[in-house]
């Protein structure tokens, strides 16, 4: 069964989209489909292992839009390379070199117009932070220079390791650059509720536009147990206000946010930003 699975898991993999993943993330997604598909299992493990077969072409469709769905498609749109890093660290015009490298990516260039003044905004209410976990950091990472930061240790993470491979070079060159901040990328499931409890303490903890990826459209359970477990003394969470059509949400606060946090016990403040809005939740 062990080798049907690993088989199973390279089908899954091989649309374009989905090639980054990193495959425990894969397995634990191809688990989860046959927890609540238990008929489909037993047929799938009733059988030699046939990429061809019935059974195989729907856990594949199947699987393939969990991921989709999870992942975000929209993390597909506009590809980043070491050499487009490279560029803007080796241009003599650094601002506009870095504008043009976040220009790159469509979860980057939406924020653009605000990068700055949401890191200063969030910024005044955590203060200067030394220590940043970035959960589902995408390539948000990429902005780092525009956060104003001189020292920092800045741990990104998510489950592409291809843009974990394109962070890796970039943090690199940070560090030469900038000896004062110390960044790394790693690979983690943020659903992981244990393993998000044993990251590193920290000032602040991104969490921009991952709620969705993590509930599955199943309430808030998942984000209520990161959200208790996770070691940081700020979590800042985001949300799109803007529909995928790019029209405004007739109600774009989270509600659900700020009723958890009432019950928790914890602060909140509330930025608005051009598509997004962003929730500072102070735990302790």
């Amino acid at each position: 069964m062990i080798d049907s699975t690993a088989m199973l898991i390279e089908v899954i993999v091989k649309k374009k989209e989905l090639r980054g993943l990193d495959v425990s993330f894969v397995r634990n997604t191809l688990e989860e489909y046959f927890r609540k598909n238990l008929a489909v299992r037993r047929e799938f493990e009733s059988k030699a292992f046939n990429e061809k077969g019935a059974v195989t072409k729907i856990i594949v469709k199947d699987v393939r839009a969990l991921l989709r769905r999870v992942y975000g498609l929209f993390r597909t749109q506009g590809i980043v390379t070491k050499e487009n890093v490279e560029t803007y660290f080796s241009s003599k015009y650094a601002k506009r070199a870095l504008k043009e490298l976040l220009s790159l990516h469509h979860s980057t260039l939406e924020r653009l117009p605000f990068y700055e003044q949401m890191y200063q905004e969030i910024f005044r209410r955590t203060g200067e932070p030394k220590t940043i976990l970035d959960l589902g950091c995408g390539l948000n990472p990429l902005s780092l220079p525009l956060m104003g930061l001189s020292e920092v240790r800045y741990l990104a993470y998510d489950i592409s390791k291809q843009e974990l491979a394109v962070l890796d070079y970039f943090f690199s060159r940070v560090r030469q650059q900038y000896r004062g901040i110390d960044a790394s990328a790693r690979i983690l499931d943020i659903g992981d509720v244990e393993a998000v409890r044993h990251l590193m303490s920290s000032d602040v903890c991104f969490m921009f536009k991952v709620t969705d990826h993590l509930d599955r459209g199943k309430g808030h359970k998942k984000t209520e147990d990161i959200l208790k477990v996770v070691p940081a003394r700020f979590v800042v969470m985001s949300f799109a206000t803007k529909t995928m059509s790019g029209k405004e949400m007739t109600a774009p606060r989270r509600g659900w946010v700020e009723y958890l946090c009432n019950r928790l016990g914890y602060s909140f403040e509330v930025l608005k930003f051009d598509g997004e809005i962003v929730y500072v939740v102070r735990k302790g």
